[in-house]
């Protein structure tokens, strides 16, 4: 599998294939939590509305938008009323994924966590894949949950109200329907090229591999390259120009 990534490198060195030696590996499991729930807060705030004088309404466009008055739009005309606002909102978690280690992931380990998620969302209990799972009820990872159910529910009543309002959430409310552990499988390891280590991660569930390896003179010089293409072909456009 690390050989077949090696050789789809477009980048690497050319003998990058032939030489290389795996020199560690070993298979961890990462917990990851798969949480159901549901969500609704009341909120209360306030939103400041901007009332333009009539012959200086923005035109709208054909597509929608909106365009350019012919009117220079005086500033001190337009009116701002300040008004309470208030409603309810609600969220569904359907199997939110939310890692349990959040404060030691690497961006390699990150860029290899992409499961297909919506498939195991149809699965059964007990039919997620080759994962070992079990109901349970874990402190921290419901309070990060509990941040996120806060963060979806204002996310939600501003764009309701929108972005020019000014909100609270009144003791947003959320149950719980079912809480996951699955352990997705992770292999970890390093491989040696011309007695250098270069580091790479596995995603057991996807196959998915992220990892170094040594590139070639020319990718090391491709961003001077594209920096002296850059500057030639402003160059040349300025003489034009004058």
């Amino acid at each position: 599998m690390l050989r077949n990534w090696l050789i789809e490198r477009p980048l690497a060195v050319d003998d990058l294939v032939e030489l290389f030696n795996i020199k560690y590996l070993q298979s961890n499991y990462l917990p990851v939590y798969l949480i159901s729930a549901t969500a609704t807060s009341k909120y209360s705030g306030t939103r400041t509305d901007a009332i333009y004088p009539e012959h200086h309404q923005p035109n709208v466009d054909y597509e929608g938008g909106s365009g350019d008055d012919d009117t220079t739009r005086n500033n001190d005309e337009i009116q701002y009323h300040t008004n309470p606002v208030s409603g309810k909102v609600a969220v569904t978690f359907d199997k939110e994924m939310i890692l349990a280690i959040q404060h030691t992931l690497t961006p390699m380990l990150l860029n290899i966590l992409q499961f297909d998620w919506e498939n195991m969302k149809q699965l059964s209990e007990g039919e997620i894949g080759n994962f070992i799972q079990y109901t349970l009820n874990d402190h921290d990872v419901l309070q990060y949950f509990t941040n996120l159910v806060f963060d979806k529910l204002y996310e939600k009543a501003t764009e309701k109200e929108g972005s020019n309002s000014k909100l609270d959430l009144h003791k947003p409310l959320h149950k719980v329907k079912e809480i996951i552990r699955v352990y997705v499988p992770i292999w970890e390891g390093t491989y040696t090229y011309k007695n250098k280590e270069y580091p790479f991660l596995i995603n057991g569930e996807s196959g998915m591999i992220e990892g170094e390896y040594k590139m070639s003179l020319l990718q090391n010089l491709l961003p001077l390259i594209i920096c002296l293409i850059f500057l030639t072909g402003f160059g040349s456009l300025l003489y034009i120009i004058y």
